[in-house]
């Protein structure tokens, strides 16, 4: 076979940029267009030995060891996460669909959607993204949402998987990115949100139920304000200019207790959905959290509003909330 002299010159493999087609680090060779492959065979013999392999349509493989798990893998440190979300998060872009959802009907301000609302990629490969967050140095072993999956012409490459909707930072106390979730354009059977999460999966982790941390943009209140969804918590703590915890769901609310001990307040709210009244789970949630707060020392007091589920959908809609008292016959 005749080489172009204007070719893309060919670089060994290695531990670090193994064989895009067998996996392995030794003996082949590959450039952006094509790999040589030494132990895979194609239609296209090399004079020299091994068999040429297009790349253009292939999905990328890691720049990393070929150290396959095939079981999922401890969360990597919450640092890690921060860094590989945050340049994932800059990968992406709002639709004027979403932009016009959070800023009209959420009426968020500006600076919060643009610092921490994406729409879910569409037109760029999930695995082409992966390969630019490696090539920015990142490593995506345990980091919830991404997972290895076999290349057709063998070896292995990393990629993710995102239904279509609009994707928000989970943060901790500290402001880091902890997980993400998207809000889903069309609900399914398992409801409206999904975490970004790849347990039982290559190489993949479990993102948990991190509780999100909202803070709002001025800090008025001093209470801390805990409430069903990390969205729902978003939207809150800008309304009440306060710190509002966002739980995953109404029974996810043990860690709520660790957080609160790096917090010295003087009150603690819990607001959770109206649903509580005729919803015996999140009934028992709530009487089980707020035993654990008044054991805690904390002084807790039940918010109420009319009409509206949520916190937020009272919020926006200018509703009254009321601060009730515990009534121990009750909690």
């Amino acid at each position: 076979m005749k080489t172009a002299k204007n070719m893309e010159p060919l670089q060994r493999v290695s531990y670090r940029q193994p064989c895009p087609i067998c996996g392995k680090p030794d003996w082949c060779g590959f450039n952006s267009k094509i790999a040589i492959c030494m132990r895979v065979q194609s239609s296209y013999p090399v004079r020299n030995g091994g068999w040429l392999h297009k790349l253009k349509d292939s999905p990328v493989n890691t720049n990393e060891s070929v150290v396959i798990t095939d079981k999922s893998v401890p969360a990597a440190p919450v640092e890690t996460k921060d860094r590989v979300y945050r340049d994932f998060m800059s990968f992406l872009t709002l639709s004027s669909e979403h932009q016009k959802e959070l800023s009209v009907n959420r009426r968020l301000p500006e600076r919060i959607i643009k610092q921490y609302f994406r729409s879910t990629p569409k037109a760029e490969r999930p695995w082409t993204i992966c390969k630019r967050l490696i090539d920015r140095g990142h490593s995506l072993e345990g980091v919830p949402g991404f997972y290895r999956v076999k290349n057709r012409k063998g070896g292995y490459y990393w990629t993710f998987s995102m239904k279509s909707g609009y994707v928000f930072p989970l943060l901790d106390g500290k402001g880091r990115i902890q997980a993400i979730q998207t809000r889903l354009d069309v609900p399914d059977t398992r409801g409206k949100y999904r975490l970004f999460s790849s347990s039982k999966k290559k190489s993949g982790s479990s993102s948990g139920a991190p509780v999100h941390v909202a803070k709002p943009d001025q800090l008025i209140d001093q209470k801390i304000w805990i409430t069903e969804g990390p969205l729902k918590a978003t939207i809150a703590s800008q309304y009440l200019n306060a710190t509002v915890l966002g739980l995953i769901g109404a029974t996810t609310w043990r860690p709520v207790l660790k957080i609160l001990e790096s917090y010295q307040v003087a009150e603690v709210i819990v607001a959770f959905d109206m649903d509580q009244k005729e919803n015996v789970w999140v009934k028992r949630a709530v009487k089980e959290l707020t035993q654990e707060l008044k054991h805690g020392g904390n002084n807790v007091k039940i918010a109420a509003w009319n009409e509206p589920k949520g916190i937020d959908d009272a919020l926006l809609a200018n509703k009254e909330v009321f601060l009730k008292e515990l009534s121990n016959e009750r909690y």
